[in-house]
């Protein structure tokens, strides 16, 4: 692993173990393996598997990942496509490259948390904030922090508050709404431990929604297309 998180690209994709990590978003499945396909023919691959998530709002589990790691020697990932959805496939893909294990991963940009630091308030910068917060907003008073807790477990807030070094009984603000922490629950046990995250990261940025709405034609002329950039992101 390189200094900076990132795992050592290859030299060749022959007799590479290829490695298809879907979240199971619509067409995801059918991208990764047309890619997959694809690269078999350019090259002697070793083997191709496809894993696929049971849910794109949640982490890879242990046992999952670590599947992953033992049998490919690359992997081609896709598509969070919503802020919790990304947010939890990113931590699945930063945890594969500092394993040693390149990735090419294929999103839509713009889709992770972002928490900073203004004084003693943690602000969060989301892209579901607009659903977030009616949500709370909406809920009576006494029940206003299990509606929080609903919002920050779903929407993947309190990972992204944890990296951030945030503790129950810290400030937030979302948007123009600010409150105190109550909690910060742990994270379950059988995920891997939180990645640190790679600044920076570079990813195969696709428009948003776009996969979804695509026939099988449609998803089949798209892996040709990112095939490239495929091929850029696992070889140096």
């Amino acid at each position: 692993m390189s200094a900076d998180g990132v795992a050592p690209r290859l030299k060749t994709l022959d007799g590479v173990r290829l490695g298809l990590l879907s979240t199971g978003k619509k067409n995801c499945d059918l991208l990764l393996d047309s890619i997959g396909g694809l690269l078999a023919a350019d090259y002697n691959l070793a083997a191709v598997r496809r894993w696929t998530k049971p849910s794109v709002y949640r982490y890879g589990s242990r046992r999952r990942l670590e599947e992953v790691k033992a049998e490919s020697d690359a992997v081609v990932a896709a598509i969070g496509d919503c802020g919790h959805g990304s947010s939890c496939t990113f931590h699945d893909v930063y945890w594969l490259e500092e394993q040693d294990l390149p990735v090419a991963y294929i999103d839509t940009p713009g889709r992770l948390h972002k928490v900073t630091r203004s004084g003693d308030v943690f602000v969060i910068e989301y892209a579901t904030l607009k659903y977030v917060l009616p949500a709370i907003r909406k809920a009576p008073e006494q029940s206003r922090p299990a509606a929080i807790r609903k919002q920050f477990e779903k929407q993947g807030i309190y990972r992204a508050l944890r990296q951030a070094g945030a503790q129950a009984g810290d400030r937030v603000r979302l948007m123009e709404q600010e409150f105190v922490l109550d909690e910060i629950p742990e994270r379950p046990k059988n995920w891997l431990p939180e990645s640190n995250g790679i600044d920076g990261y570079d990813y195969i940025e696709i428009p948003l929604r776009q996969l979804g709405r695509l026939d099988s034609e449609g998803v089949q002329a798209l892996a040709k297309e990112l095939l490239p950039d495929v091929v850029r992101k696992l070889v140096a």
